[in-house]
């Protein structure tokens, strides 16, 4: 059975592109003293002077397996490098073993203090108090005199509030986020809200079957996200161009996705109608088992989006195969009855940056014509 700490970190991790969320945490609030920060190791960027107190402090939460706090990174490098020689630093934390850590410095460029508190006493004192952080990741701003001057997600932290925070002016705390609602609400076991969106900010958050929070998705995406793994998705509606918000829960994962896809089709008047075509898909083999990273810990498997990559945390080949043909639509097929789990990051703006990315591990891939089942969406 999966203890609490594990099944939040389920909960938020189960996601699907750029998402930078951050909820309020329970145990701080803005204009509070800030709690004890820990740092059991200085991993890289490792300052002369590592005493946090007499300095403004940026103290951004992250893990290897969130590929939002991944996919932020770029952003808050940009900053550092804006607010360079002023009295400020910035400060990545995380809770994991220097070896997941190191793995991860190999391929993604922090600019940042980056540390990690490997007895989880950080993220308790700023999160709920009791497991951990309510929701990754999290940025925290603390100024001289240890006080916290903004709570919220890092896509927010820009430069307006980095001059704000320098002079010391106090910010709004980030809005909470409605997901963690659903998860929350044990009594809770339907629920349903679809709108169209307005969102900038594209972003997917998924526990199983159970629960399904959408924002700024295009309705061929939703649809995708639900439907068989062997089943394409071909949308001809004028619906087709705009996005959506969706939050969604039913507490019986078998029949879950299949009620939301009638209700979906219910409330914007579409049919739907299934058809076999030829298509293209791409046969996969690994060719160097020597590029393959093994996960260090099998105990917890996530996906989560980084922007304009995925990182996969203790996937079996298959489970990452079928993952990627979901997102680009072109089916990845590997013949491989290979249980181990391993950790990817795999580029995703293109299929040949996707192919690019499983070279870097070891695989080979080939185009081939194949017979394929499509959902066909039409509006009545």
């Amino acid at each position: 059975m999966l203890n609490l700490k594990m099944m939040k970190k389920i909960f938020l991790l189960l996601s699907i592109v750029l998402v930078n969320t951050a909820l309020g945490q329970s145990n701080i609030s803005v204009g509070q003293e800030a709690p004890e920060i820990n740092i059991t190791h200085w991993v890289k960027n490792e300052p002369a002077d590592k005493i946090l107190d007499d300095q403004y402090t940026v103290l951004e939460f992250w893990a290897t397996w969130c590929g939002p706090c991944i996919g932020a990174v770029p952003h808050m490098n940009e900053l550092q490098e804006e607010f360079k020689g002023q009295d400020v630093q910035f400060v990545s934390i995380t809770d994991e073993s220097i070896e997941k850590v190191q793995r991860i410095l190999k391929r993604v460029d922090f600019h940042s203090i980056v540390v990690s508190d490997t007895t989880g006493s950080t993220q308790i004192n700023f999160g709920n108090g009791e497991t951990g952080l309510d929701q990754y990741p999290l940025t925290v701003l603390i100024d001289k005199q240890n006080v916290i001057q903004w709570v919220g997600r890092p896509t927010e932290l820009n430069q307006e509030v980095m001059r704000n925070f320098l002079n010391e002016t106090e910010t709004s705390e980030a809005e909470p986020k409605s997901f963690m609602d659903l998860i929350n609400d044990k009594d809770l076991d339907h629920y349903f809200f679809l709108k169209e969106s307005t969102s900038e900010i594209i972003s997917k958050h998924q526990l199983g079957n159970i629960i399904l929070s959408l924002k700024g998705v295009e309705l061929k995406d939703i649809f995708q996200t639900i439907v068989a793994e062997n089943m394409k998705v071909d949308l001809h509606t004028s619906l087709e161009e705009k996005k959506y918000d969706l939050i969604y829960k039913h507490s019986d994962a078998e029949e879950s996705l299949q009620l939301l896809q009638k209700e979906l089709l219910r409330q914007l008047d579409l049919t739907t109608g299934i058809e076999q075509r030829m298509d293209m898909q791409y046969e996969t083999r690994v060719i160097d088992n020597n590029l393959l990273e093994v996960a260090l810990d099998e105990s917890f498997s996530a996906k989560s989006d980084a922007g304009d990559q995925l990182i996969f945390t203790a996937f079996t080949i298959k489970d990452m195969m079928k993952e990627l043909s979901l997102l680009h639509g072109t089916s990845f097929e590997i013949e491989l009855e290979n249980e181990v789990k391993y950790d990817f990051i795999i580029k995703t703006n293109s299929v040949e940056q996707t192919i690019e990315s499983l070279n870097s591990y070891g695989f080979e891939t080939k185009l081939k014509e194949v017979e394929q089942s499509y959902l066909v969406i039409t509006q009545d």
